[in-house]
């Protein structure tokens, strides 16, 4: 499964982006604002969003789902992954907008939401 916000950048990308008058933070910054935007764009046909995060990355993805919950405030919204198993309280109240966190393996706890036996 691929997140909406996962970017990769090569170091070939960031030399080429420095020789048009771009430093890295500035590409980076630019492919994360596009993300939200695209990913915005796009979520508005969706019921439920699983988004795997971290401890690294749960900042920033509490302020994608803020993002794409004013798209689609009906969306509901699964975290999954090592943040939220080791600390699933605090990853649950990290935002009004996280419907669920899973802890451990989340393949068959999302399938059973999605299908509506939770």
């Amino acid at each position: 499964m691929k997140s909406i916000n996962q970017v990769r950048i090569t170091a070939s990308e960031s030399r080429n982006a420095e020789k048009h008058g771009f430093t890295l933070l500035e590409l980076v910054t630019t492919l994360a604002v596009a993300g939200v935007l695209l990913a915005t764009r796009s979520v508005k046909d969706y019921e439920f969003l699983v988004l795997f995060t971290s401890t690294v990355g749960l900042e920033s993805d509490v302020k994608l789902i803020r993002k794409i919950k004013e798209a689609n405030p009906s969306l509901k919204i699964a975290f999954v992954g090592p943040h939220g198993h080791i600390k699933p309280d605090e990853t649950l109240n990290a935002s009004a907008d996280i419907d669920f966190v899973t802890r451990g393996e989340f393949d068959h706890s999302v399938v059973e939401y999605a299908h509506g036996s939770r």
